[in-house]
């Protein structure tokens, strides 16, 4: 592991591919942060670990931005947003075989999706 990787375990990270790291778990979900001088905010398509859970949180660290969950493939199956969606926040998206929304139109989360925003949204707290 080079240098960057060495300091990012010592803050208490762990490097998870090339852009991302690991600052924690809610249950199964990684909770992941873009490394030092990278500005993308959204998580993977694909590629990213087989059937894993992965959130981010907004630049400001105050709340949810995305969870998503990815296949054994390792591509989206489904993302929830937590941004206003034609009146729906937070709300939630299927994902088509390369892991895009296969909708414009984002759905009211399901009472288990709903449990796990607010698991992950009580992360920092």
């Amino acid at each position: 592991m080079g240098a960057n990787g060495s300091v990012l375990q010592r803050q208490g990270m762990r490097p998870v591919g090339e852009r991302w790291v690991s600052v924690g778990n809610v249950g199964d979900v990684e909770i992941l942060q873009m490394k030092p001088g990278i500005n993308n905010t959204q998580l993977p398509r694909d590629g990213a670990k087989p059937n894993s859970t992965y959130s981010i949180f907004m630049r400001n660290g105050k709340d949810v931005k995305t969870i998503a969950k990815y296949d054994e493939n390792g591509i989206a199956k489904w993302e929830i947003h937590n941004d206003n969606h034609h009146g729906i926040k937070p709300h939630f998206h299927l994902c088509n075989e390369k892991g895009y929304p296969i909708s414009n139109t984002g759905s009211e989360l399901t009472p288990e999706l709903a449990s796990l925003f607010e698991r992950v949204r009580n992360f920092r707290k």
